[in-house]
């Protein structure tokens, strides 16, 4: 999908997280919720967990955040995306209009995306398009999830992937810090039956066991489909759509300052992303990615958010920022800083 920010140009213009209480994992390994095996491979120190907060919540004060540290009004924002991953907290019920209650955008269209661990990547598509080709001033972004039992297990539910708990949110504008120079994504639904098995469609919810087991699913799924086949697609995904946004802003990925990938654990991090894009790992948020945990769809607006409070960008720097998720499908967008007192100043205003 080709980047449309060609006319109008696009800018970060805010950007915020609201990340859960971190739970040591060695404390989670004592009491028996995470395997060994687990903490070894992953090299995860701890992940972030929201007992009381639930995730339209988590979204709404890290929305409230970037409004507020922008100055922006909430009655400028046309349009309204909140990506999630579990459960929101009420059965038939739009997350996404309770997100717009909170904000007080109430001249915005307000929606929901549901794709997985992409979903807040996908948002900012679909964000980028929409103002790119209207006369809306802003768009707001939202992610929020937390994986909690019965119905994930964020030690267990994904082996490979220790799971956090939070919300985020990114205003999109025509003004702003970091110009979206490129962005593009892809899909590839011969994926989507990873992570549904063998399963026939359930009535509800849970039918089948609880809490969910993505490995199971994915066993299942590589046994039909063959490893290789698998391996094939997903990589295919992967580095199309990282070249066609390096392509777009005429780059190369040494030419990026920063990199910004889903918080998986060190073993899945570096097989699936690092090595096949040879990026170092310096490069990335890992020793922050290490203590917070995968947070769904939220891994790129929370790393763009701890990116600015903790370290100095300048002026043209490059900041590339990768998602991926259940469908499969990516989304691949390059950021330049064109702001620099705005961008490093964001650190010293922040709760």
């Amino acid at each position: 999908m080709t980047s449309p920010t060609s006319a109008p140009e696009l800018f970060v213009a805010a950007v915020s997280s609201q990340i859960g209480d971190l739970v040591d994992i060695g404390d989670a390994v004592a009491a028996g919720h995470c395997a060994p095996a687990l903490a070894r491979s992953t090299a995860m120190q701890s992940a972030a967990t929201s007992e009381d907060v639930a995730p339209p919540d988590l979204a709404a004060s890290a929305a409230e955040k970037a409004l507020k540290h922008s100055g922006i009004d909430p009655e400028s924002i046309g349009l309204l995306l909140h990506a999630n991953f579990t459960y929101q907290g009420h059965d038939i019920w739009p997350a996404a209009s309770y997100v717009q209650r909170r904000t007080g955008a109430r001249r915005a269209l307000a929606l929901e995306i549901r794709q997985a661990s992409n979903g807040g990547m996908a948002a900012l598509q679909i964000a980028a398009n929409y103002l790119g080709s209207s006369s809306l001033d802003h768009a707001l972004i939202t992610t929020g999830d937390r994986f909690v039992q019965p119905h994930f297990d964020r030690w267990r539910s994904d082996p490979g992937t220790v799971y956090g708990d939070g919300g985020t949110a990114l205003i999109l504008g025509t003004e702003g810090f970091a110009q979206l120079i490129a962005i593009h994504s892809r899909s590839e639904p011969e994926l989507e039956r990873m992570h549904r098995g063998d399963d026939p469609f359930a009535r509800t919810s849970l039918q089948y066991r609880t809490p969910v087991n993505l490995d199971l699913l994915k066993r299942q799924y590589i046994s039909r489909a063959g490893s290789g086949t698998t391996v094939a697609r997903v990589s295919r995904g992967l580095l199309d759509v990282v070249a066609a946004a390096l392509d777009d802003s005429g780059l190369t990925i040494d030419d990026v300052a920063h990199v910004v990938v889903p918080n998986f654990g060190r073993r899945r991090l570096e097989a699936g992303f690092l090595t096949p894009l040879g990026i170092p790992i310096e490069k990335t948020l890992w020793e922050w990615t290490r203590t917070v945990g995968h947070l769904g769809p939220g891994d790129q607006i929370a790393g763009l958010d701890h990116l600015l409070r903790t370290r100095t960008v300048a002026e043209g720097d490059h900041c590339l920022m990768l998602g991926v998720g259940a469908g499969f499908s990516w989304t691949c967008a390059i950021l330049r800083f064109t702001d620099t007192c705005r961008a490093n100043g964001a650190r010293l205003d922040r709760s």
